[in-house]
C-alpha cells in the first residue's frame, strides 16, 4: 500500500502543520526507514531520499531506497528501487547520502545488509543508483560471518563512497569499506577490519573529513566494561593512523560507550554517549569528548540528572563552532518507566569551557507508565543555517495515543518554542532511531520545514509497520519572499544585486556588490549545499573584493554577503575544475 495525504496549514502559525504523509507498504509485512537525505539542485528542486527495508514475510526482507519530491510525490523511473542477495532472509539498507553533480545528475549511495552466499548471514553491502532510481552498480563481501555497514559518507569531489559497519568475526570486529564511484574496491583486501582479538567491538557511528575517515565505536572488555574507541583512517589507502582508547578510570569496570559525531571548523572531533561514575550497573551520566582532528584527547565531561537519578545518555551531536555545541538524548529516573529528552548546549572553546552545560532542557511527553523504559528519548539535533532555530526529534510517549515521532523546537538561549507530534491513530509512531531528521529552509515564510523519517502502524499493537515520511511546515499567504525551498534565501539571481563573476568558476572569482557603499567589518560568508558554513571572509571593507575558493570540492555553493547585521545580498555559486 502507498499512500500520500496533505494537510494545508496558518502560514502564521508558531507551530507547523502536517503538510503531507507518505506510507509505503505494498505486501502487509513490516516495513521501516533508517535514513532520510534531502538534495537540492540548481534548479531549487528538492528531493528526499530514503532508505531501509521492505517486509516479504516474517523472516525476509528487501533493502529498500525510495524517492520523493518536496511536495511529497514519489519520483518515477524506477522509484521505490528494492533489492535481495537472492537468499532471502534480511536485506536492508541502513543509511543513504547523495552526491549532486548538476540539476540533471545526482548519485545515491545506501549501505547496509544483504543475505547471499553458500552460508547466509548477513553480507556487508553497498549499491549505486541514477536520479530515476536504477541502479549502477552493487558491492558486497562476505567473510564467513554475519556483517552490516550502518554509515555511509561519499567524497563529493572524486565520488569514493566510505562505509562502516560491523562483523560477528572474533566476539565482534569492526568494519571499514572504500568503493571508488565506479563501484570497485579502493582499499586492499577489499576492507579493512578493527578487533582486539576476543573483545567483542561494536561500531557506532563515522564522519568524513578531508582525507581523515572517523570511525566511531566502542570496545566490550568484560559484560560490565566498555571502553570508547575512536579510529582516524587514510582515505587513501585504509591505514589506521590513530586509535583513540577513552576509559573513565572512575571506577575499574564501568560503561563507557559513544554514540554520536562531529568537527568543529577547526578539525576538532566531539563525541557523545554515555559513561559510569557509580557501583551502580544502570547509574550512567551524559558524556561529551573532544579530540583534535589527529584524534588526541583534549577534554571530557559529563552531565549527571540529579533529580533523576537511575541515568543520562547523549545519542547526537551538532557543532555549529567550537564555542557553539549541542547534544540531545535522554535522563531518566531510578525504579520508573520516565525518561525525558535531554538537550543541552555547550561551548567547546577551552576545558574549563565545556566542564558545564550553557543550558539543559527537558521535553516530558504527556503520558506516563510507559510500556517499556525510556519512554521520551531524543534521537537527533539540528541548527537551522538560516533561521538559527534548534530543532530536536525522536520518541515522546503521550497519554492516549501511545509512542508519537516528536520534534521539539527551541532558540540558542534554549527557549522551547514549540513542539509537534506525528500520531497516525495508533499506538507505535516512531522516527528512525539513529537518523530521522533533514531540514529545509522556505524563505517565502522565512520559516525551516521538517522532515521526519520512520515508521507506523496504521492499527494497533502487533500489526504491520509501514515505512513513513512526514513533512511539517507552513503553507498559504506568505510575504517573506519569493516562493523558494532552498538552504538560503536566493533566487536564480542572487538577491540585492550583488554579482559573482565568473560563474562557474575555478579557484577565484569577484564578488561585485550592487552599490559601492562600503560596511565596516562587513562579512562573506560560503554553505555547501547541506547549508553548513565552510567559509568566512571577515573584515571585508571593500564593495568589490576576491573570493579564494581554491582546496574546495566542485559543487554548487551559497553564500551571504552581510554588512550592519543585515543581509545586503545573497545568492549562489558553482565550482568547477
Amino acid at each position: 500500500m502507498f499512500a500520500i495525504f496533505f494537510a494545508v496549514g496558518n502560514g502564521n502559525a508558531q507551530t507547523p502543520s502536517l503538510l503531507w504523509q507518505a506510507h509505503y507498504s505494498p505486501q502487509g509485512q513490516n516495513d521501516s526507514l533508517t535514513d532520510v537525505e534531502l538534495t537540492l539542485n540548481q534548479s531549487w528542486d528538492a528531493n528526499v531520499y530514503v532508505c531501509g527495508r521492505q517486509g516479504v514475510s516474517a523472516s525476509s526482507s528487501y533493502a529498500l531506497i525510495n524517492s520523493y519530491t518536496s511536495a511529497g510525490a514519489q519520483n518515477g523511473g524506477s522509484w521505490p528501487a528494492v533489492m535481495d542477495l537472492g537468499f532471502g532472509g534480511i536485506n536492508v539498507f541502513n543509511a543513504v547520502t547523495t552526491r549532486v553533480l548538476s540539476s540533471t545528475q545526482t548519485d545515491i549511495y545506501a549501505c547496509g545488509q544483504g543475505w547471499g552466499g553458500a552460508l547466509p548471514l548477513g553480507d556487508m553491502l553497498i549499491a549505486k543508483y541514477n536520479k530515476s532510481g536504477v541502479q549502477q552498480w552493487k558491492w558486497y563481501r562476505d567473510n564467513g560471518n554475519a556483517e552490516t555497514f550502518q554509515a555511509i559518507a561519499v567524497d563529493q569531489s572524486t565520488g569514493a563512497v566510505y562505509a562502516a559497519g560491523r562483523s560477528t568475526t572474533n566476539a565482534g570486529d569492526i568494519i571499514v569499506a572504500a568503493v571508488s564511484s565506479g563501484g570497485g574496491s579502493l582499499w586492499a583486501g577489499d576492507y579493512i577490519v578493527y578487533n582486539t582479538g576476543s573483545v567483542d567491538n561494536v561500531f557506532t557511528c563515522m564522519k568524513l573529513v578531508g582525507n581523515n575517515l572517523y570511525v566511531v565505536g566502542y570496545n566490550k572488555v568484560t559484560a560490565t566494561n566498555h571502553d570508547v574507541v575512536l579510529l582516524r583512517i587514510n582515505i587513501a589507502n585504509g591505514a589506521i593512523l590513530t586509535t583513540a582508547i577513552w576509559d573513565n578510570t572512575a571506577l575499574a569496570s564501568d560503561r563507557d560507550e559513544a554514540f554520536g559525531i562531529d568537527t568543529d571548523p577547526s578539525g576538532n572531533v566531539y563525541l557523545v554517549g554515555t559513561t559510569q561514575n557509580t557501583t551502580s550497573p544502570g547509574d550512567v551520566d551524559g558524556l561529551l569528548l573532544k579530540f583534535t582532528s589527529l584524534a588526541a584527547p583534549v577534554c571530557s565531561t559529563y552531565y549527571n540528572n540529579i533529580v533523576y537519578s537511575l541515568g543520562d545518555e547523549l545519542r547526537s551531536i551538532d557543532v555549529v563552532s567550537t564555542s557553539e555545541i549541542y547534544v540531545t538524548g535522554f535522563t531518566q529516573a531510578t525504579g520508573s518507566n520516565n525518561s525525558d529528552y535531554l538537550t543541552m548546549k555547550y561551548d567547546g572553546t577551552s576545558c574549563t569551557t565545556m566542564s558545564n552545560p550553557t543550558w539543559v532542557k527537558f521535553f516530558d511527553g504527556t503520558g506516563s507508565g510507559a510500556p517499556s523504559a525510556n519512554d521520551d528519548i531524543g534521537y537527533m539535533v539540528m541548527k537551522s543555517s538560516n533561521s538559527g532555530k534548534i530543532f530536536v526529534t525522536g520518541r515522546s510517549y503521550e497519554t492516549t495515543v501511545g509512542f508519537n515521532a516528536t520534534t521539539v523546537r527551541y532558540t540558542t538561549a534554549g527557549v522551547q518554542e514549540t513542539s509537534f507530534s506525528y500520531d497516525r491513530g495508533s499506538t507505535d509512531n516512531s522516527g528512525a532511531y539513529k537518523y530521522p531528521m533533514e531540514l529545509i529552509y522556505d524563505a517565502c515564510y522565512a520559516k525551516d520545514h521538517t522532515y521526519i523519517a520512520g515508521y507506523t502502524r496504521e492499527a494497533g499493537a502487533g500489526t504491520p509497520t509501514d515505512a513513513t515520511l512526514v513533512k511539517y511546515g507552513w503553507s498559504g499567504p506568505c510575504t517573506e519572499g519569493p516562493i523558494v525551498e532552498g538552504r538560503m534565501m536566493t533566487s536564480e539571481v542572487a538577491t540585492g544585486g550583488a554579482k559573482i563573476y565568473p560563474n562557474p568558476f575555478n579557484g577565484k572569482a569577484t564578488f561585485i556588490s550592487a552599490t559601492e557603499t562600503i560596511y565596516a567589518n562587513a562579512s562573506f560568508i560560503v554553505f555547501d549545499i547541506m547549508g553548513k558554513e565552510v567559509k568566512r571572509m571577515e573584515n571585508m571593507n571593500a564593495f568589490e573584493f576576491e573570493i579564494d575558493m581554491n582546496g574546495f570540492a566542485n559543487g554548487l555553493y551559497f553564500y551571504k554577503y552581510i554588512g550592519n547585521e543585515i543581509v545586503l545580498s545573497s545568492g549562489k555559486f558553482v565550482i568547477s575544475q
